[in-house]
């Protein structure tokens, strides 16, 4: 899994899951909200394959889009996920 800092971006998430299927096939994408019900600046990804990982860092960690810089932080690094099988949630 990895979050993605989109903060002050004005993001949909339509446009983030565009982008993030360029990546690779993904199981999730998830944005929480906050008490008010507002879209919070960060989201959750979690692709099915490790390569979709690291295309998504080589690909989006560190561009600008609408003058707001993306950052992406990774919930484990992509050696210890290599070889371990996943299985989708029902």
């Amino acid at each position: 899994m990895m979050g993605i800092l989109t903060k002050g971006t004005g993001l949909s998430d339509s446009f983030m899951e565009s982008v993030l299927q360029k990546c690779g096939e993904f199981i999730r994408w998830r944005r929480p909200v906050d008490q008010f019900g507002k879209p919070v600046s960060f989201g959750i990804v979690e692709f099915r394959e490790v390569m979709g990982i690291i295309r998504a860092m080589k690909l989006l960690n560190g561009q600008v889009f609408k003058g707001k810089r993306i950052e992406i932080r990774m919930s484990k690094k992509p050696k210890d996920l290599v070889g371990k099988p996943h299985t989708k949630e029902a």
